[in-house]
């Protein structure tokens, strides 16, 4: 297998560090929650119906669709969903193999994350998994001018290369979607590696031409036979 040598590594978060379907899970039965009284319907059914949105095309507009189901129309209420969805501390975790994984990172050289979404959401999410504890470098793409900042803009990258201490050309980008992540990475001056693995919302999607990674894994754990790292000075 080839290998890379660099000074650090940066990560993805959403089906990178963390499935993404354990977040939507945790924010659908926190919500599920705060709607149970209002629409006087059991929390699980509410859940459940959330759960059979996700799997159709409605699902940028579930919270909507939702409400349709139990014949209420009320936008305020839709716009308190989609807040407490994204505001929610999530009950998600580091699988025990990622999080010695990122031990062994940290062991040999800077780590960090760069991560798209609204602020407040991906916060959470970076807050629930310990992140900036371990020592890890937590750039939310969302704080460099909102989405213009967002991958496939490579400023998320830059920054957070510039917080490890390190050369882009020294670093290397784990991710999951090929719409966006490498073609940042790339544009840093990054190697780029996709991490692909059943479960993932992109699973299946092929990179358009030019937005291919350097090399795909199918588990985070290969990174180590992978990554030679050069002490960090």
């Amino acid at each position: 297998m080839r290998q890379l040598s660099v000074s650090g590594v940066i990560f993805d978060l959403d089906d990178t560090l963390m499935p993404e379907l354990d977040y939507v899970r945790s924010g659908y039965a926190h919500v599920s929650r705060l709607l149970s009284d209002r629409l006087s319907v059991p929390a699980p059914r509410i859940e459940q119906d959330l759960w059979t949105i996700f799997r159709s095309p409605d699902r940028s507009r579930a919270y909507n669709r939702l409400l349709e189901l139990y014949g209420v129309s009320d936008p305020a209420l839709v716009r308190d969903c989609i807040r407490s969805y994204r505001a929610h501390l999530p009950e998600v975790s580091l699988s025990d193999a990622d999080s010695k994984l990122l031990d062994w990172c940290l062991s040999w050289g800077p780590v960090g994350v760069v991560t798209d979404g609204p602020r407040v959401m991906q916060a959470a999410k970076a807050q629930a998994l310990g992140l900036t504890e371990r020592g890890i470098q937590v750039v939310l793409s969302d704080d460099l001018g909102g989405r213009v900042g967002w991958k496939p803009s490579p400023a998320g990258m830059l920054e957070a290369c510039r917080r490890m201490e390190i050369c882009p050309d020294r670093a290397v980008y784990v991710g999951d979607n090929p719409a966006k992540d490498f073609i940042a990475a790339h544009a840093a001056g990054m190697h780029a590696i996709r991490f692909r693995t059943r479960g993932q919302l992109h699973h299946a999607v092929e990179p358009a031409a030019g937005a291919e990674a350097d090399i795909e894994i199918s588990s985070l754990q290969e990174l180590r036979s992978i990554l030679r790292f050069e002490r960090h000075h």
